[in-house]
């Protein structure tokens, strides 16, 4: 299972390495808050969406800057 802190994570549009280094794809950049059809949401925030498929590899965890990602059984 994959986790993320993100008080501490810079977002995808300041880093995203997790996104681009992940061989399964399992992160995604999401709109946080409530989402209005033609209104650009305010911010977004990653998210392990796809949680199922990570095999934790662990490569999510050594490219993070700020290591707010951690891989929990």
């Amino acid at each position: 299972m994959v986790k993320i802190d993100n008080s501490k994570c810079l977002g995808a549009d300041k880093c995203g390495k997790c996104m681009k280094i992940c061989p399964v794809g399992v992160f995604m950049n999401v709109p946080v808050g409530k989402f209005r059809s033609g209104v650009e949401p305010e911010c977004f925030e990653i998210v392990p969406y796809y949680d199922a498929v990570c095999y934790a590899c662990g490569a999510c965890v050594k490219v993070c800057p700020v290591k707010c990602i951690t891989l929990q059984k």
